[in-house]
């Protein structure tokens, strides 16, 4: 989810306004994300019955990461401001996957192990 305002318009708003826009951001991220674990899991939890879920799910992230990038390979061809921040958030995502394994991969193998 995003939220785009011209900086010096956000500059100019009073300070509660400000916080206004960022709370209302907020719950409108966690709402949706809320929906999509709910939602999602129910929509796995139909497909169980007919396939091994991890093949599910290694097939959706395999295709959705392939599509993305033919997507991001296409957006940075056209568009030199794109390929630049895109270059500068790849880099990052590469420098940080380590973390993110550590971090938010053994608590979910923690948890799936308790199962």
């Amino acid at each position: 989810m995003e939220v785009e305002i011209n900086l010096d318009k956000w500059n100019a708003l009073p300070e509660i306004y400000q916080e206004i826009v960022k709370t209302a951001a907020f719950e409108a991220n966690m709402t949706m994300l809320a929906r999509y674990d709910a939602r999602n899991n129910e929509a796995l939890e139909d497909g169980r019955a007919a396939r091994n879920c991890v093949d599910i799910v290694t097939e959706i992230l395999t295709a959705s990461q392939t599509a993305a990038f033919e997507l991001y390979d296409e957006y940075s061809a056209a568009d030199s401001d794109f390929d630049r921040i895109f270059k500068e958030w790849n880099a990052f995502r590469q420098r940080i996957i380590a973390w993110h394994n550590i971090n938010e991969g053994s608590f979910t193998r923690f948890i799936a192990s308790q199962l």
